[in-house]
């Protein structure tokens, strides 16, 4: 039960420490998102987007705003994910051990579904709690050269 407990602390550590990049959203001069991702590079003149290793340059005459973070629904989704594969090994631990017939209507199985289902419940509630934690920003460009200064001397230490 430590190792397991260690496991699991090493990569919530490990998914905290790896956002290096801003994320953000971008939106059009009418409000429609056009691009998503990491940001890469900054120039006066365009922003420069990676997303699944995808590079994207936009330039800031397209740009109506930016959003940081990621939505909430993304954070829902990663804690309904966790919940579920949390719930499931729980749910098979508390089984007794496994005789082969996962997914069947056996003891097991009902343990094994009753943790999935409990953990997705939980996941999605601790998901969307940590919006409460989450501080996105919006910043208005709609194209204009001085709004795109002042985002470029935005402060950075919370970003």
């Amino acid at each position: 039960m430590k190792t397991l407990a260690f496991v699991l602390l090493l990569s919530f550590a490990y998914d905290v420490c790896a956002q290096e990049h801003l994320f953000v959203r971008v939106f059009d001069l009418q409000g429609k998102k056009i691009h998503k991702g990491k940001i890469t590079s900054v120039t006066d003149s365009s922003l420069t987007l990676s997303l699944h290793d995808v590079l994207t340059t936009i330039p800031v005459s397209g740009i109506g705003s930016i959003w940081t973070r990621r939505s909430a629904s993304h954070n829902i989704l990663i804690g309904a994910i966790a919940g579920v594969a949390t719930g499931t090994i729980l749910g098979a631990i508390a089984s007794g051990g496994s005789d082969g017939t996962f997914f069947q209507n056996t003891p097991a199985s009902t343990w094994i579904l009753s943790g999935a289902l409990g953990g997705l419940g939980w996941g999605a509630a601790i998901g969307a709690l940590t919006l409460v934690f989450k501080h996105p920003r919006l910043y208005s460009i709609n194209g204009d050269p001085a709004k795109w200064k002042a985002f470029l001397n935005r402060p950075r230490p919370r970003d």
